[in-house]
């Protein structure tokens, strides 16, 4: 199904208010339903306390510590649970203000000051300060700690906090897309003394966002209630969110046709079908997500950079979107997204077997080889991705074993200690370059979320250079030199930039899925 057939099945309300985001993206506030006292699959009205929302979460969180977790599913939690010290404007995509409602920048961009905001407190009642900013941000930058927001404070060169309400960071150099990296959810604030009681941490940290963690059952779901201690008057609206497990794609679509849930993702298969569905809305988003084929750089065969241009070259992505991806996203050669001010168009990457054939000739393997791709099959595209790819690839003479693991090992095995040789996934890409690529391509401890273990001294120079400049132009030119290599010479193969389709029961009010992944419910109402 071609994207603009796919475009007639969205339903606008009137009620619907849209997240513009400039060029980036765009997102969309759609509506779902939940009565909390009967637990009934109708469409009933919100009890006065604000009803219970049931959400399909998909997969296991791979962890909720919002420091070191790396799944989106995970951080559909724990955007609910934690706070940093800027939100991003959905309007605009500029940083605004959240834990700290004021902030200035030294004219030689090294020095930033944050204001606090006064009476936040933690979920436990405990008031937040100055000194918990300091300790969050120097316990993602502990050697101790695999924190993947270690690269944002490379250049740090103190802390200070000279009252409680006051936050100094000083840089030796400047930091670009330091704001913005304020931003995500990995810098969040955490409680010292809630993050040391390590029983509790790793089961239901606490953090000073609209949620609570209530429960938090493997398989199962992961209750969230309101944070009665929440700094914003008024909010959240919902009483409760449970963020149910269900991993198979068919189960979510037959729960959310009779109302047992209320809001899930949507495989592409699945849109049409479902959009016809009374009291269902099902509506597209078009994402930062970049679904990719990876391979282990460290290596054989793969460290040999003419097997990697061999199998860039050696497989079809026009097949794997209409069969895995059902016709939506579009095809790019790198990770930024259309409208994305950096996004360079990095041409050279086109199915062509005759010279895949010749550069692994060339690379001594033309008898191929035999490798395993480690996938997860709850994630609805994979299968068939895999399948495609281990076809057009087994006309290289390349043997692929596919092995079907959990998503909780995936990110324990794969993502976290490279114990793979072939994989896949989805990333997501952000509104700054560096935070797109700096973890995921440097190759030094910057590289947090390398776990293609790519090494290429130019390719550290540039991301070196990129986030240390300030003038745009410049900028620009390093950042498009950077996606020339990523196509050319890197461990990733990217598929497509995927669009993401939701059903939602029809009378939620202002769900918020923000197109870098961000779930926002402190907003969402029960009709």
């Amino acid at each position: 199904m071609s994207t603009p057939e796919l475009n007639k099945l969205r339903t606008i309300e009137l009620d619907r208010r849209k997240l513009l985001l400039g060029a980036l993206a765009s997102g969309a506030v759609l509506p779902i339903a939940y009565n909390s006292a009967t637990g009934a699959s109708v469409y009933a009205q919100a009890s006065e306390d604000g009803g219970t929302l049931i959400f399909n979460n998909g997969t296991n969180p791979s962890g909720l510590d919002p420091h070191i977790a790396g799944a989106v599913a995970s951080w559909y939690v724990m955007d609910q649970v934690f706070d940093r010290l800027l939100r991003l404007d959905p309007e605009t995509s500029e940083p605004g203000p959240s834990l700290a409602e004021s902030y200035e920048v030294s004219e030689d961009g090294l020095t930033y000051t944050f204001n606090l905001r006064s009476g936040v407190t933690f979920s436990n009642g405990r008031e937040l300060t100055s000194d918990d900013v300091k300790w969050s941000f120097e316990r993602i930058m502990d050697p101790e700690v695999p924190a993947v927001a270690k690269g944002y404070f490379s250049a740090l060169d103190s802390i200070e906090t000279p009252d409680a309400s006051t936050v100094i960071l000083n840089y030796t150099e400047p930091f670009a897309p330091l704001l913005l990296a304020l931003c995500r959810l990995e810098t969040s604030i955490l409680p010292q003394e809630a993050v040391e009681d390590t029983a509790t941490w790793e089961v239901a940290p606490i953090g000073s966002g609209p949620f609570i963690i209530e429960s938090n059952v493997k398989d199962q779901s992961v209750v969230l209630v309101r944070n009665e201690n929440y700094w914003e008057e008024g909010l959240p609206y919902l009483a409760r969110v449970e963020h149910r497990i269900i991993p198979q794609a068919e189960t979510a679509v037959a729960n959310i046709r009779t109302g047992d849930i209320h809001g899930t993702e949507v495989a592409a298969k699945d849109i049409e079908s479902l959009a016809d569905n009374e009291g269902v809305n099902v509506e597209l988003l078009t994402s930062s997500l970049w679904p990719h084929l990876s391979v282990n750089t460290s290596v054989a065969p793969f460290d040999n950079l003419q097997v990697r241009q061999a199998i860039r070259c050696g497989f079809n992505r026009d097949d794997i979107m209409q069969a895995a991806f059902y016709g939506t996203g579009m095809i790019s050669n790198t990770m930024l997204p259309e409208g994305n001010p950096y996004r360079a168009e990095v041409d050279g990457w086109a199915y062509d077997p005759d010279r895949a054939k010749q550069l692994m000739a060339d690379a001594g393997y033309a008898d191929g080889f035999s490798v395993t791709m480690r996938i997860v099959p709850a994630v609805a595209w994979e299968p068939a991705a895999a399948q495609i790819i281990q076809a057009y690839l087994s006309e290289l003479n390349i043997n692929i074993e596919i092995e079907q693991i959990e998503s909780t090992t995936w990110f324990s095995e794969v993502f976290t200690n490279s114990e793979f040789e072939m994989s896949m996934t989805a990333h997501s890409s952000k509104v700054d370059p560096d935070l797109s690529m700096l973890d995921i391509l440097h190759s030094g401890e910057l590289g947090t979320k390398n776990y293609t273990r790519f090494s290429d001294p130019e390719m550290d120079e540039l991301l070196d250079q990129g986030r240390g400049s300030t003038n745009p132009d410049e900028r620009m030119e390093t950042y498009a030199k950077a996606q020339e290599i990523f196509v050319d010479r890197s461990g990733y193969f990217v598929l497509n930039l995927q669009e993401q389709a939701w059903g939602l029961r029809d009378n939620v009010q202002d769900f918020t899925m923000l197109p870098w992944s961000e779930l926002r419910w402190k907003e969402t109402q029960l009709s």
